[in-house]
């Protein structure tokens, strides 16, 4: 554990040694997580999609909300559908 100070405008800095254990390099962005204790846990941006869908889905589990059944194709699907019978329903029947 590090102790850093917060500078006039909130700013903080990453120990040397702890950004080269997140990859992390000049002009990089990093994701803020407050817990619940009111830590802040500090995660380095995904640097491609795929790993940004994995660190998404990682973060929703750790709050309670559990991995959707079907694909997000298939439910967007399905929410089409339904929103189609409800808006067209006079015209289906």
């Amino acid at each position: 554990m590090k102790v850093v100070k917060v500078l006039q405008k909130g700013q903080i800095v990453i120990p040397k040694d702890m950004r080269d254990k997140m990859g992390l390099k000049k002009g990089d962005e990093v994701m803020l997580e407050q817990t619940q204790s009111g830590s802040i846990q500090i995660f380095p941006t995904p640097k491609d999609r795929k790993e940004a869908v994995k660190a998404l889905v990682t973060l929703l589990e750790r709050h309670g909300y559990e991995k959707p059944k079907e694909s997000g194709t298939e439910l967007l699907r399905k929410m089409r559908r339904e929103d189609y019978k409800k808006h067209y329903k006079k015209w289906l029947e």
